[in-house]
């Protein structure tokens, strides 16, 4: 009966230390995810630079042209 108690504190000891392991691991793990996603959003961020900067010079320029066009509209009705 005490082999049985002392195999059943074994195993309960076991489990313990694989519990504490686990929570660790999950520690290391979610600090790790977290840089990761950090990384991941930076790396994106930068890569929507280059078309944010593009659309933007697009857009000035269309603006700029339709200033141009709309005044010159102007002149032609004013003759």
């Amino acid at each position: 009966m005490s082999e049985t108690i002392t195999q059943k504190e074994q195993v309960l000891i076991m489990l313990a230390e694989i519990s504490n392991q686990l929570e660790e691991l999950e520690s290391i793990i979610e600090s790790s995810f977290t840089g990761l996603r950090k990384d991941a959003y930076e790396h994106e961020a930068r890569k929507l630079e280059l078309p944010k900067d593009r659309l933007s010079l697009l857009e000035n320029k269309e603006y700029r042209e339709a200033r141009k066009n709309a005044g010159a509209l102007k002149l032609e009705l004013g003759f």
